[in-house]
């Protein structure tokens, strides 16, 4: 009821206005302001009677505008949003804000609009006006870092920081007690109820089905000890069975009040569950008796809430409904009722099934949280139709822990079953587990790890002795100076996220490789370095930092392109190093660039990064020098300890940065430096560059300001066995890596065959697998040098230079007793690791393992990037192949490609064993699928040569033979399951499968012949469809592109939904014609009883009666071809094309489609017709070459505007279900002087047909900007094809709300 005073002597009384008024001639302007005044005039005195304190002004008159910019606008899409936003709720809003005003306005509308469940563009408008009002998300609360709690005390219910008295019911029976176990998440939503409940308020939880409601509400009733009554609707449910409930006595069928209205009259708590299975007209007597206090029962009583009268039913002040229902939409067919209620996070999930599963293993538990929360992701996109939810995990926990030897693989189909139906969905749900390594379809015996090769016996191959004569002592003596570091900065940085797409490598077989995730490179060199679990990959063209954990779905992107310096030439190409920190520089790291020496310690905190600049000594304008100088190198093997070496090559000083003292200790040495290694903290092994003579220097370990002369150099002899002691020198070798710390005791004793303890570092050269020092750094006596020789040193084995490379990509894992290094292809015995028969993969490099517990040698590949940098020379520069290794915990490494890919290996041995048995238990026992007999046996007959075959008129099973076409088990004949046959050909029979060893016996002529037939064959079917091999292959090259999103377009297809109106009867009238079904209802007291003819909104889930229509708009203009070298804009309508042509084929019945082109030459040119749609690849492929080829020859111009206005003129005069125009376009408009307004214009000319314009090109931001600028929701920019399905799915369901 409106009430508005216009002027002194009128009043108008306007009573259920609706939100959209009719469309009145010569009143329309009138009615439209009326509407306005009312709605806002009417909001602010029930706003000013809520009695907001002065602190919550500002909430309100936020509320009020936004609500008053819904109601006003033109989007459809903002006007259905409107809605939720309705007086009462706005009431609703502000009471809580008065009760509790720290919480956020824009969380509240989210709740009120149920943003969670909206389409993707409604979701988009809302915050677009969120945005306009300055309503700005403030930070969630998160149950990490809140203490949720959860307590009973002296009859005091205490969640988080609400608190209410536990009640002392009559009826403890009705008390629900359920088993439940508490986590965050779960403590937070009871802690809002709490609030509502407290204040008054009705509740209602939305969400999937199987996400926990019904066990949170059992669990907050349970705490405070209130009695719950229960009713369960369907969409048999009327008005008189929910409020009476038939019941049978004595042969006799009486009627008792239903449990709502016992509640009503006992102060009980009332639950409602699958409230959205129930006709609306019974959901809007609830929403009634809700809102109102009031309901009229069948029997002529009333409920009432406050005065008493006759024949009346008080409701008791006690009494609280809690209605449950499942998200709105397919697959959950029933009513618009709308709500909101998720399931847990991922932290607080995995806590629960801890619960319930303690002793399943927590890496299956994290594999099953993973899989699972995708796949709830996959269901809001679109991409499946069911939302999997926490009661299928539950469940699955349930079962691995009461048989946890039947497998994670086996358990985990049994859900999936009845999706394997459908094939689409089956390889999307099987995609999704594999990616976090639940290995459905994978066999226990399929384990391909790299193959073994025995290592050379471990000798004795020298002796170290460090020369401490008098004379010589006195004149190492090495001099140190110390000065304070000058910091310059801060510079704060923005720190980009991406996210990241990991993919575990174990899901159809067990291999070295763990996990692999691509980092966004575009044609850069990397270098990479680890810290713990944390990966850091460092860039050089441009410089730039990648951060990631190794389980982590974040990887965060640090552009420092305009903090190092630039040069005019552009002839510097940066080499990079990483040094992450420890101790209180937790998460803080060190990029050194060895010409320029600056240093740059970045603080991943709060999105921020802090710059320190520190040049080393001796540098200065090192780019106005013509000649490249000798480059500064970093050790960074105390970097977590806080100190830096820095040593320039050919040079005779070394700078120890003191991080957290901010001093610098500089030491000259009496030598030129080719290389040092950190062996200790007070000890260094330094190589002369010239002679590669080795020294040791020694220093104290904590170096005040005031040392000088503090530090010794000793020089080491190298003695050779053979020789005996101090006769000859040995061989002199030039380590690459020198272990930071030393073999474990057992370890040690393991790779030398002997007991033995003592102090050792392990080493590695060319000429060497693994080289043991036993008894350095020490001092004391001489070093005994055990070495594992090559039989074929490195450096002979490439004529390349091997000194070039900046990275030798070889380190030690000490605790698994291993080196492991990169070795290009050329280094690698392919020979003996792979069969005559077997073509090597196309491998960046192979990881050489050289395990010195077991004496073997394993040789990895590590796959090839599909993208590789062309600046080769840079590439050789930093490494000798496109891989970099680091290490990465105890027992395995990463590595970085060239292309961007990070990959996580396993190669300890332990570590290995362990995975292998945790994978074997994933898959269980026993497969237990038979998908297919398949009988074996040998025929004892030759085969002769190959042909087709006779063709049976009756179809009828041939097993065995070499007479007719389609059999299976036979020879010669084209069919199934044989041998020698030409091709295979599937008569729809049982397959007998004759033995693999038979099949190999075939001589080498006949599967010539099969072959070349085979061939034959496949030409005769190109020519058939008169296609050519290379046209067949150009063709392939788009459908592959887009195979996986032919996929997930099809899947949304199938859940698309009929929205066009018919006339129908309506039922469940008040008035209008005797229902004759609803007799009986009458007799008993039924109102609604009654039907009339109308225009109803189809159910959900209806079929469509009326194919939708669809019109692809795709530019084919100039700039497409144009720029198709920079973006790839061309090449990518043509995929989008591609995609729409395959996935549409044999969906007649739900779309009609057809491809319009616009260019210079006009804005009609057909591609694809209505009527005649392509049916084979050969019809694709001409329209995606008559794209090409207009595009190149067309003339300069744009007609967008008029291609879209032409469009949705013609469409909106067809019959069909729904109307979609989507506009495929560059956003080079500005070029061509189309303003977006007049864009915006046209794409809503007509709200009969859904226009949408998805930007597949952009210079620059040109797509974002433009994006800007038009409607909410009605553009999109995709720079991936990958994103075209979810968009159009996006465009599909658009309507939900708006034609609603």
């Amino acid at each position: 009821l409106y009430y508005l005073r216009l002027f002194t002597n009128l009043q108008l009384l306007l009573v259920n206005i609706p939100n959209k008024l009719p469309q009145y001639s010569n009143n329309n302007c009138f009615f439209s302001k009326i509407h306005t005044n009312c709605h806002f005039q009417l909001g602010v005195q029930l706003l000013q009677l809520a009695h907001s304190p002065p602190n919550t002004r500002g909430p309100p008159e936020q509320l009020l505008q936004l609500a008053h910019s819904l109601r006003n606008t033109s989007d459809p899409t903002a006007q259905s949003l409107a809605s939720s936003l309705s007086t009462r709720q706005l009431l609703r809003i502000c009471r809580r804000f008065s009760h509790y005003p720290e919480e956020s306005v824009a969380h509240a509308v989210h709740k009120a609009c149920l943003s969670r469940f909206l389409p993707s563009l409604a979701q988009g408008s809302l915050e677009k006006s969120l945005e306009k009002c300055s309503i700005l998300e403030t930070p969630g609360r998160d149950e990490h870092n809140h203490d949720y709690t959860c307590s009973v005390k002296d009859g005091v219910l205490t969640i988080g920081n609400i608190s209410a008295p536990v009640y002392s019911p009559d009826e403890k029976i009705k008390v629900p007690d359920v088993l439940f176990y508490d986590n965050p998440q779960h403590l937070m939503v009871m802690e809002d109820m709490l609030k509502d409940f407290l204040l008054g308020e009705h509740m209602l939880l939305v969400g999937n089905q199987g996400v926990g409601k019904n066990k949170i509400v059992d669990r907050f009733l349970h705490l405070l000890n209130r009695p719950r009554e229960y009713l369960q609707l369907h969409r048999d449910t009327t008005v008189q069975t929910l409020t009476l409930q038939p019941s049978v006595r004595d042969g006799i069928i009486t009627y008792e009040d239903s449990p709502l209205v016992k509640a009503v009259k006992m102060g009980h708590i009332l639950v409602i569950d699958e409230a959205d299975k129930a006709p609306t007209n019974v959901t809007c007597i609830l929403k009634a008796l809700v809102e109102s206090g009031e309901m009229i029962l069948a029997d002529g009583r009333r409920i009432i809430s406050a005065e008493t009268r006759p024949n009346s039913i008080i409701m008791h002040p006690d009494f609280r409904m809690v209605v449950l229902a499942n998200r709105p939409g397919f697959p959950f067919l029933g009513n618009d009722f709308f709500g909101f209620f998720l399931p847990p996070a991922p932290r607080a999930e995995l806590e629960m099934l801890k619960s319930y599963g303690p002793d399943v293993p927590d890496a299956t538990l994290q594999k099953l949280v993973a899989a699972f929360g995708e796949l709830r992701s996959m269901a809001d996109q679109g991409t499946i139709t069911y939302p999997y939810s926490t009661r299928e995990v539950v469940n699955i926990v349930k079962h691995l822990q009461r048989f946890p030897n039947e497998g994670l693989a086996n358990v985990v189909r049994n859900v999936f079953d009845f999706d394997s139906y459908n094939k689409n969905v089956r390889e999307v749900l099987i995609e999704a587990l594999h990616k976090h390594g639940i290995p459905i379809g994978a066999k226990p015996t399929s384990v391909n790890l790299a193959k073994e090769f025995p290592l050379p016996q471990v000798t004795m191959t020298g002796y170290w002795k460090m020369n401490q004569s008098g004379d010589v002592r006195r004149k190492l003596l090495c001099p140190t100076e110390t000065r304070p570091i000058d910091v310059k900065g801060p510079v704060f940085l923005r720190v980009q996220s991406y996210p990241c797409n990991r993919q575990e490598s174990r899901a159809l077989s067990f291999t070295e490789e763990k996990s692999h995730w691509q980092i966004p490179l575009n044609e850069v060199n990397i270098i990479c370095d680890t810290h713990r679990n944390v990966v850091y990959v460092a860039t050089c063209n441009p410089v730039s930092l990648f951060s990631m954990k190794e389980r982590g779905d974040t990887i965060n992107y640090m552009d420092l392109y305009d903090v190092f310096p630039r040069t005019i030439s552009g002839v510097w190409q940066p080499f990079v190093t990483i040094a992450v920190l420890g101790g209180p520089l937790e998460g803080q790291v060190v990029l050194q660039e060895e010409q320029v020496t600056y240093i740059h310690i970045h603080e991943n905190t709060h999105n921020t990064a802090v710059k320190h600049d520190q040049p080393v000594s001796g540098i200065s304008n090192w780019w106005s020098s013509k000649e490249q100088q000798g480059g500064y190198k970093m050790c960074t093997e105390f970097a977590h300890k806080n100190w830096l070496l820095f040593h320039k090559e050919n040079g005779n000083k070394l700078e120890v940065l003191d991080v957290l003292e901010g001093r610098v200790h500089s030491i000259s040495v009496p030598i030129n430096l080719k290389s040092v290694f950190l062996v200790a903290e007070d000890r260094w092994l330094l190589l002369e560059s010239d002679t590669n003579r080795k020294f040791l220097l020694t220093k104290p370990l904590q170096m005040a300001p005031g040392d000088s002369e503090v530090c010794q150099l000793h020089a080491i002899d190298e003695e050779s066995v053979s020789k005996g002691y101090g006769v000859a020198s040995a061989e002199v070798f030039v380590p690459h890596m020198v272990s930071c710390g030393q073999l474990p005791n057992e370890n040690l004793s393991a790779a030398l065959d002997q007991k033995i303890v003592s102090p050792n570092r392990i080493m590695a050269d060319t000429g060497c697998y693994a080289q043991v020092v036993v008894g350095f750094p020490d001092l004391i006596s001489e070093n005994e040098v055990y070495s594992c020789k090559r039989p074929v040193d490195l450096s002979a084995m490439n004529s390349r230079s091997r000194s070039v490379a900046k990275r030798q990509n070889c380190i030690s894992l000490l605790s698994a007793n291993q080196v492991v290094r990169v070795l290009p292809p050329a280094d690698v015995p392919l020979k003996e690791i792979y069969p005559k028969d077997v073509t090597p993969p196309m491998a960046a490099g192979y990881l050489e393992v050289t395990d010195l517990n077991s004496k073997k040698v394993r040789y990895i590949p590590v796959p090839r990037s599909m993208r590789v940098s062309p600046y080769t020379k840079w590439l050789s520069k930093v490494s000798e192949t496109n891989v970099l290794l680091a290490p990465l915990g105890s027992g395995g490494v990463v590595t970085v490609d060239m292309g961007g890919y990070v990959r996580v290996w396993e190669t300890g041995l332990d570590n290995l064993q362990r995975s292998l048995m945790e994978w074997r238990n994933m898959i269980g026992t026993e497969d237990g699928r038979p998908l297919q007999i398949t009988i074996q046996r040998d025929s004892d007959l030759d085969v002769t040569a190959p042909k087709h075959g006779k063709v049976d008129p009756n179809n009828d099973p041939h097993v065995g033979g070499n007479q007719w076409a389609g059999g299976t088990g036979g020879r010669d004949t084209a069919g199934l399951g044989g041998k020698g046959g030409p091709y295979r050909l599937d008569a729809g029979h049982k397959v007998y499968q004759v033995s693999q060893a038979e099949k190999d016996a075939v001589p080498e002529e006949v599967k010539r012949a099969a072959r070349e037939m085979g061939e034959k064959a496949f030409k005769e079917r190109l020519r058939e469809i008169n296609m050519s091999d290379y046209d067949a292959n150009s063709y392939e090259r788009f459908s592959n592109a887009v195979r996986r999103q032919v996929q997930s377009l099809r899947i949304i297809l199938d859940s698309l939904q009929a929205k066009g109106k018919e006339r129908q009867w309506l039922k469940n009238q008040a008035v209008g014609d005797l229902d004759d079904a609803k007799i009986i209802d009458g007799l008993t007291g039924e109102k609604a009883i009654y039907k009339r003819r109308g225009e109803l909104e189809p159910e959900l889930g209806s079929p469509q009666q009326k194919p939708k229509r669809l019109r692809v708009l795709a530019d084919v203009s100039g700039s497409m071809y144009r720029f198709n070298g920079v973006d790839g804009r061309l090449e990518r309508s043509m995929e989008a094309v591609c995609m729409v042509m395959e996935a549409l084929e044999n969906y007649e019945h739900k779309f009609k489609y057809d491809v319009i082109g616009h260019s210079g030459d006009g804005y009609d040119i057909d591609l694809v017709s209505a009527d005649k749609v392509p049916k084979n690849n050969k019809e694709r492929l001409k329209v995606l070459k008559t794209m090409h080829a207009h595009s190149q020859f067309c003339m300069s111009g744009d007609f967008t505007l008029e291609a879209t206005e032409s469009s949705i003129r013609e469409l909106s005069r067809e019959e069909a279900d729904e109307h979609f125009v989507v506009v495929l376009s560059d956003a080079n408009l500005e070029r061509y002087g189309i303003r977006p307004e007049r864009f915006a214009n046209v794409l809503t000319a007509d709200p009969q047909v859904h226009a949408f314009a998805i930007f597949i090109g952009s210079l620059g931001n040109q797509a974002e900007r433009l994006q800007k600028t038009l409607p909410a929701g009605r553009s999109f920019v995709a720079m991936d094809t990958k994103q075209i399905p979810q968009i159009l799915q996006q465009i599909f369901t658009s309507t939900m709300l708006s034609s609603a």
